[in-house]
């Protein structure tokens, strides 16, 4: 992500916050840089929702067993797995919901992350000069 741009605004619109960013650095969101498809990063969401760290980690670890050979880019993996297998790996009913919906849309239109980032990009860009 370029956050140079929107570092550069707020400093320049807020004189504080600027201060304070130059006191503790720029914004370190780009330091977990996002791995894998769409569906692998919003799944691993999905998995995480009202658990803790530790127990969300454990689900995931066992939710990618499940799939030894598939580089988890495939959705349709999600979508033929029964869902009392996905219940046994610790996943709550609405998380499967959620987890086969999203499968469902990744299949149909979902955009890539590379799209994504685009689109972000651009619209951040036409935000900061529209205001």
């Amino acid at each position: 992500m370029m956050y140079a741009i929107a570092i550069d605004y707020l400093k320049d619109s807020d004189p504080i916050l600027g201060q304070v960013i130059d006191r503790i650095g720029a914004c370190k969101l780009n330091q977990y840089e996002l791995e894998g498809d769409l569906f692998f990063c919003l799944s691993q969401s999905i998995l995480h929702q009202q658990l803790s760290t530790k127990v969300a980690k454990v689900i995931q670890t066992r939710f990618l067993q499940l799939y030894p050979d598939s580089q988890f880019s495939l959705a349709q993996d999600v979508l033929d797995t029964p869902d009392e297998v996905l219940r046994g790996v610790g996943i709550s009913r609405p998380q499967i919901s959620y987890l086969k919906d999203l499968a469902r849309h990744t299949l149909e239109e979902l955009p890539t992350l590379e799209e994504l980032e685009v689109t972000v990009y651009k619209t951040n860009s036409s935000i900061i000069f529209i205001r």
